[in-house]
């Protein structure tokens, strides 16, 4: 049976066209400006956090400080906004939506800010240095969100539209840049484990009994494979797509990313607030006419009559076994995977927390963990001389903020050392290869002794 209580998705999409981006603008979102909320760190380098939303977008799709006019960007760029989406769990849908309980809308948004917020840390600009293109940290965006509650098939899928707009704030220069989002993308598998973590956890405080499985995704307990299958008829659409295409195309590979061209290429106008709402109560009469009510009030109930016990153990454990345990992890996951692959190291530590632990308990575990190595290999031997010791000037203490800002800073080069030392590892082997084939090329081809030895000329004879 297909496993329906695991369909959590932070997607990555580059906007290029204007005409393609105001018309999304105007079409899909502009109906939900009362949920359409405005973020990111740029918003009070801006001061735009009281300026109208759609003077803000006209503004900054034209290259223009939304209040002075003022030319932002140097130069313009045909990469206009990057858009990502953050989909909620189907279970988790289908309770909220059934339910209408702001606990679970207040955890969505929780989770999806703590997604964002992961996924701006990665925010860069380019920049040129001795021929070469760099890629610097800024860590400032600005970003559009929106929420929406339905499927294009209008079935429960509560989902975050984040759009970040091709902007950055470059310290160094003191001036806006574009936006490089490479990394932002890359950083899209350990935001959906944040996502789900945070999911999990708050979950479990409010007493629905929520867990992590080994590979990374969620279940609900009560809410059945089956209540989530007769809800989930975009998948459906989506998955006859895909067969009929392998079916014609067995040799070709369709994986995330066809599913993802395939949901963008073939979908219906989004309904607006009005319609939602019918589709909605339609949904809630569904799930009474057929029974379905039963275990989600189940589910219900279980949390208000459990959430006070569970969550009072909980918090009694928390402070004694959450460095603990996160140590462990980091441990676990250090032995498994090399940091230089960062994206992969924090999704593989997250997926092990299994929401025992938050993203921050691991990251400060990392940084603990980080400094012992440094502080032990540094250790020297004690001298006998006191008069030296005495004279001896006494170390700089260093924060932990100081270390671990050298460190980034260190582990940054080194993989910027070893992606080079690869490109010229990867040019190498071209060479090689192509000497390879000019030599089997030349080897193979008849020599011009042997083409006359075996095809001598045809003298005319001239008769008498």
């Amino acid at each position: 049976m297909e496993d329906y209580t695991c369909i959590i998705m932070v997607t990555f999409d580059v906007i290029k066209d204007k005409q393609q981006a105001t018309t999304y603008f105007a079409n899909e979102l502009i109906s939900y400006y009362g949920n359409a909320r405005i973020g990111g760190k740029l918003v009070d380098i801006l001061d735009v956090k009281n300026q109208p939303l759609n003077e803000v977008f006209d503004s900054i799709l034209k290259n223009h400080h939304p209040i002075t006019k003022e030319k932002l960007r140097p130069n313009q760029s045909k990469r206009l906004l990057f858009s990502f989406c953050i989909s909620a769990p189907k279970p988790f849908s289908i309770l909220t939506l059934y339910a209408d309980d702001t606990r679970l809308f207040n955890i969505h948004a929780k989770a999806t800010n703590e997604a964002i917020s992961c996924i701006e840390r990665f925010a860069e600009v380019r920049k040129r240095k001795n021929n070469q293109n760099h890629s610097v940290k800024t860590r400032q965006t600005l970003y559009f969100a929106c929420d929406h509650m339905l499927s294009r098939c209008n079935d429960p899928q509560i989902h975050t539209h984040v759009n970040f707009f091709n902007l950055t704030w470059d310290g160094e220069e003191n001036g806006y840049k574009a936006l490089d989002a490479g990394a932002m993308g890359k950083a899209t598998i350990v935001a959906t484990q944040i996502y789900r973590n945070v999911l999990v956890r708050e979950l479990n405080k409010i007493g629905i009994q929520a867990k992590i499985v080994d590979n990374g995704e969620i279940k609900i307990d009560g809410i059945s494979d089956e209540l989530c299958a007769k809800y989930s008829k975009r998948r459906d659409e989506i998955d006859k797509i895909q067969a009929n295409y392998i079916a014609n195309n067995p040799n070709r590979i369709c994986g995330n990313g066809f599913r993802a061209k395939v949901a963008n290429k073939h979908k219906d106008p989004k309904c607006t607030p009005g319609e939602e709402q019918m589709y909605i109560n339609r949904f809630r009469e569904e799930i009474e006419y057929n029974n379905d009510d039963i275990a989600l009030n189940k589910v219900i109930s279980n949390s208000a009559k459990s959430v006070s016990k569970i969550w009072d153990r909980f918090r009694l454990k928390k402070e004694e076994t959450s460095q603990d345990i996160a140590n462990e992890i980091i441990q676990k996951v250090d032995a498994k995977v090399p940091y230089q692959y960062k994206f992969k190291y924090w999704k593989t530590a997250i997926i092990e927390a299994k929401g025992k632990v938050d993203y921050k308990d691991l990251l400060a575990a990392k940084r603990q963990i980080d400094r012992d190595k440094i502080q032990h290999k540094s250790k020297k031997i004690p001298v006998d001389n006191t008069k030296v010791e005495a004279t001896q000037p006494k170390e700089k203490q260093v924060t932990l903020d100081e270390w671990y800002q050298k460190e980034r800073i260190r582990k940054e080069k080194e993989y910027e050392a070893y992606q080079e030392q690869q490109f010229y590892e990867r040019q190498e082997e071209r060479h090689v290869k192509k000497q390879q084939e000019e030599q089997e090329r030349n080897a193979n081809k008849p020599k011009v002794d042997d083409e006359i030895d075996n095809n001598p000329p045809k003298h005319k004879s001239y008769g008498r």
